[in-house]
């Protein structure tokens, strides 16, 4: 006991008996960005003390616990840095999740607090806090941190992080191939200052940050600024996935997190070799344009490699079919059907009706920029562009039956391929009208063909909403 009458458990014998208003020292492993919830601020931190940690990928059920953190304000949402350092948690509780794996929360009653600590200074000097008073430290705090601090140089100086905890691709497997949201390991190569940041939108300034694997592939990703250095190796968490150019596009569980010089995976930094990342290029990049000689407004490009060898052509008659039997969505749902289709019709005709503000991880939240209000707010949430796509084929030419297609186009740092010229990250309430003139120029020129039924490869794949299949664009010929 310490001298606030504090017991402190380790992961282990948490993990044999779930405890409320529990305190805490452990080492954090893992750690997702804040994103927005439906009514606060979610960190998911992944910790690991002496007591409980996983050394290889076999063992899923012993290996880490996850904290989440929810925090009412942003700014008082955990600011993780580095993998290794020490965190102290205050009255939290411990409670099975709907996996059956153990979760420890915040405890909102008790006015639970966490304190990060520096895993490689031997001071005990607190970097991070949500706790507004002065932690009074105890000797038997400072011994359970001076452990891990030595227990931290153990474990990560002869394991690597693939052997701990890691997410990647598996090329060997189409289903695995088409996986997003994996982990890199990547050295910072350069840092560039955002300027004119609006810090009403987020205070925490932004950087553009070059990183190169090790055979010298260059890579860009912005994020925000955590007082990185040229030289130092960081895995990125979470890529959604990466564009032709080498851009990262992020989600919302996407982290940039440091690694210690002691680390094995900074000492053996150029055997960490991204075969998946090679053979995604191969497969998933786009070949060159290629001209229509009969339209200048118009160009064409091949689909990409990988749905370029599929030479089964599925009507819309058949697509028709399976959306009127959803009881079938868990045996197609990882399909792709190729299509060869016309446009008859895209809606919204307004580009302020098709943009909106969402989250990734709650549906259920979703804002528009219909509403002006609406620009300047939610700077947390990320912008796509929704849209339904009209289409017809042979199959259904003399019918009245249409198609409806689903066409989201995330926020990214490249144009899509659809609506070619419509940045979403750059509209604000002043040049709306600039990129709404835009979006009603690819409108018409889309549509402006359906009289000559010049037919386009469109790639589908079905989803689940409200009970219903629909199809989404994965792919498609067509290029504005």
């Amino acid at each position: 006991m310490n001298q606030h009458n504090e017991e402190f458990f380790t992961l282990n014998e948490l993990y044999l008996k779930q405890k409320r208003s529990i305190h805490i020292v452990a080492i954090i492993l893992d750690c997702t960005a804040q994103y927005k919830t439906a009514n606060d601020y979610l960190t998911r931190i992944k910790i690991i003390d002496d007591t409980f940690v996983k050394v290889d990928n076999n063992d899923t059920k012993k290996g880490y616990f996850e904290v989440c953190q929810f925090s009412q304000l942003r700014c008082k949402s955990p600011k993780v840095q580095k993998i290794g350092d020490i965190i102290y948690l205050r009255r939290y509780n411990v409670s099975a999740n709907d996996d059956d794996r153990l979760q420890i929360q915040t405890n909102h009653q008790a006015k639970c607090s966490f304190h990060i600590f520096d895993s490689e200074q031997q001071h005990y000097n607190v970097i991070d806090s949500d706790y507004d008073g002065q932690l009074q430290i105890s000797e038997i705090l400072q011994e359970r941190i001076k452990q891990l601090r030595s227990y931290c140089f153990q474990i990560f100086s002869t394991k690597s992080l693939m052997q701990m905890i890691w997410y990647g691709l598996e090329p060997q497997r189409e289903n695995q191939i088409n996986k997003k949201d994996f982990d890199m390991l990547l050295r910072i190569q350069d840092i560039e200052q955002i300027q004119n940041f609006d810090e009403s939108l987020d205070p925490i300034p932004m950087v553009k940050l070059t990183l190169i694997d090790s055979d010298n592939n260059n890579y860009y990703l912005t994020f925000q600024d955590r007082n990185y250095t040229k030289g130092q190796v960081v895995k990125i968490r979470s890529v959604r996935h990466i564009e032709n150019e080498g851009v990262i596009v992020k989600n919302d569980y996407s982290n940039v997190l440091k690694l210690s010089n002691f680390f094995y995976d900074f000492k053996n930094f150029q055997q960490i070799k991204y075969d998946m990342i090679e053979y995604m290029k191969n497969n998933f990049d786009f070949d060159d344009y290629i001209e229509d000689p009969s339209d200048e407004y118009r160009r064409f490009s091949v689909l990409k490699k990988i749905h370029s060898t599929n030479n089964t052509i599925t009507s819309l008659q058949d697509l028709l079919k399976i959306q009127t039997n959803p009881s079938q969505y868990s045996i197609i749902k990882t399909q792709k059907f190729k299509t060869q289709c016309y446009i008859v019709d895209i809606q919204p005709q307004t580009l302020e009706e098709a943009v909106k503000k969402v989250s990734y991880m709650n549906h259920n939240i979703c804002v528009s920029l219909k509403d002006s209000s609406n620009y300047n707010k939610h700077a947390e949430l990320n912008r796509i562009l929704e849209a339904q796509i009209v289409v017809k084929d042979q199959s259904i030419d003399s019918t009245l039956n249409i198609l409806q297609l689903v066409l989201i186009q995330e926020e990214r740092e490249k144009h899509h391929d659809f609506f070619k010229g419509v940045e979403l990250q750059k509209i604000t309430s002043e040049n709306i009208q600039q990129y709404e003139q835009n979006y009603q120029k690819i409108c018409q020129r889309l549509c402006s063909h359906s009289n000559t039924h010049r037919t386009v490869d469109i790639v589908v794949q079905p989803i689940l909403f409200n009970d219903r299949i629909l199809f989404r664009i994965v792919d498609t010929q067509f290029l504005p």
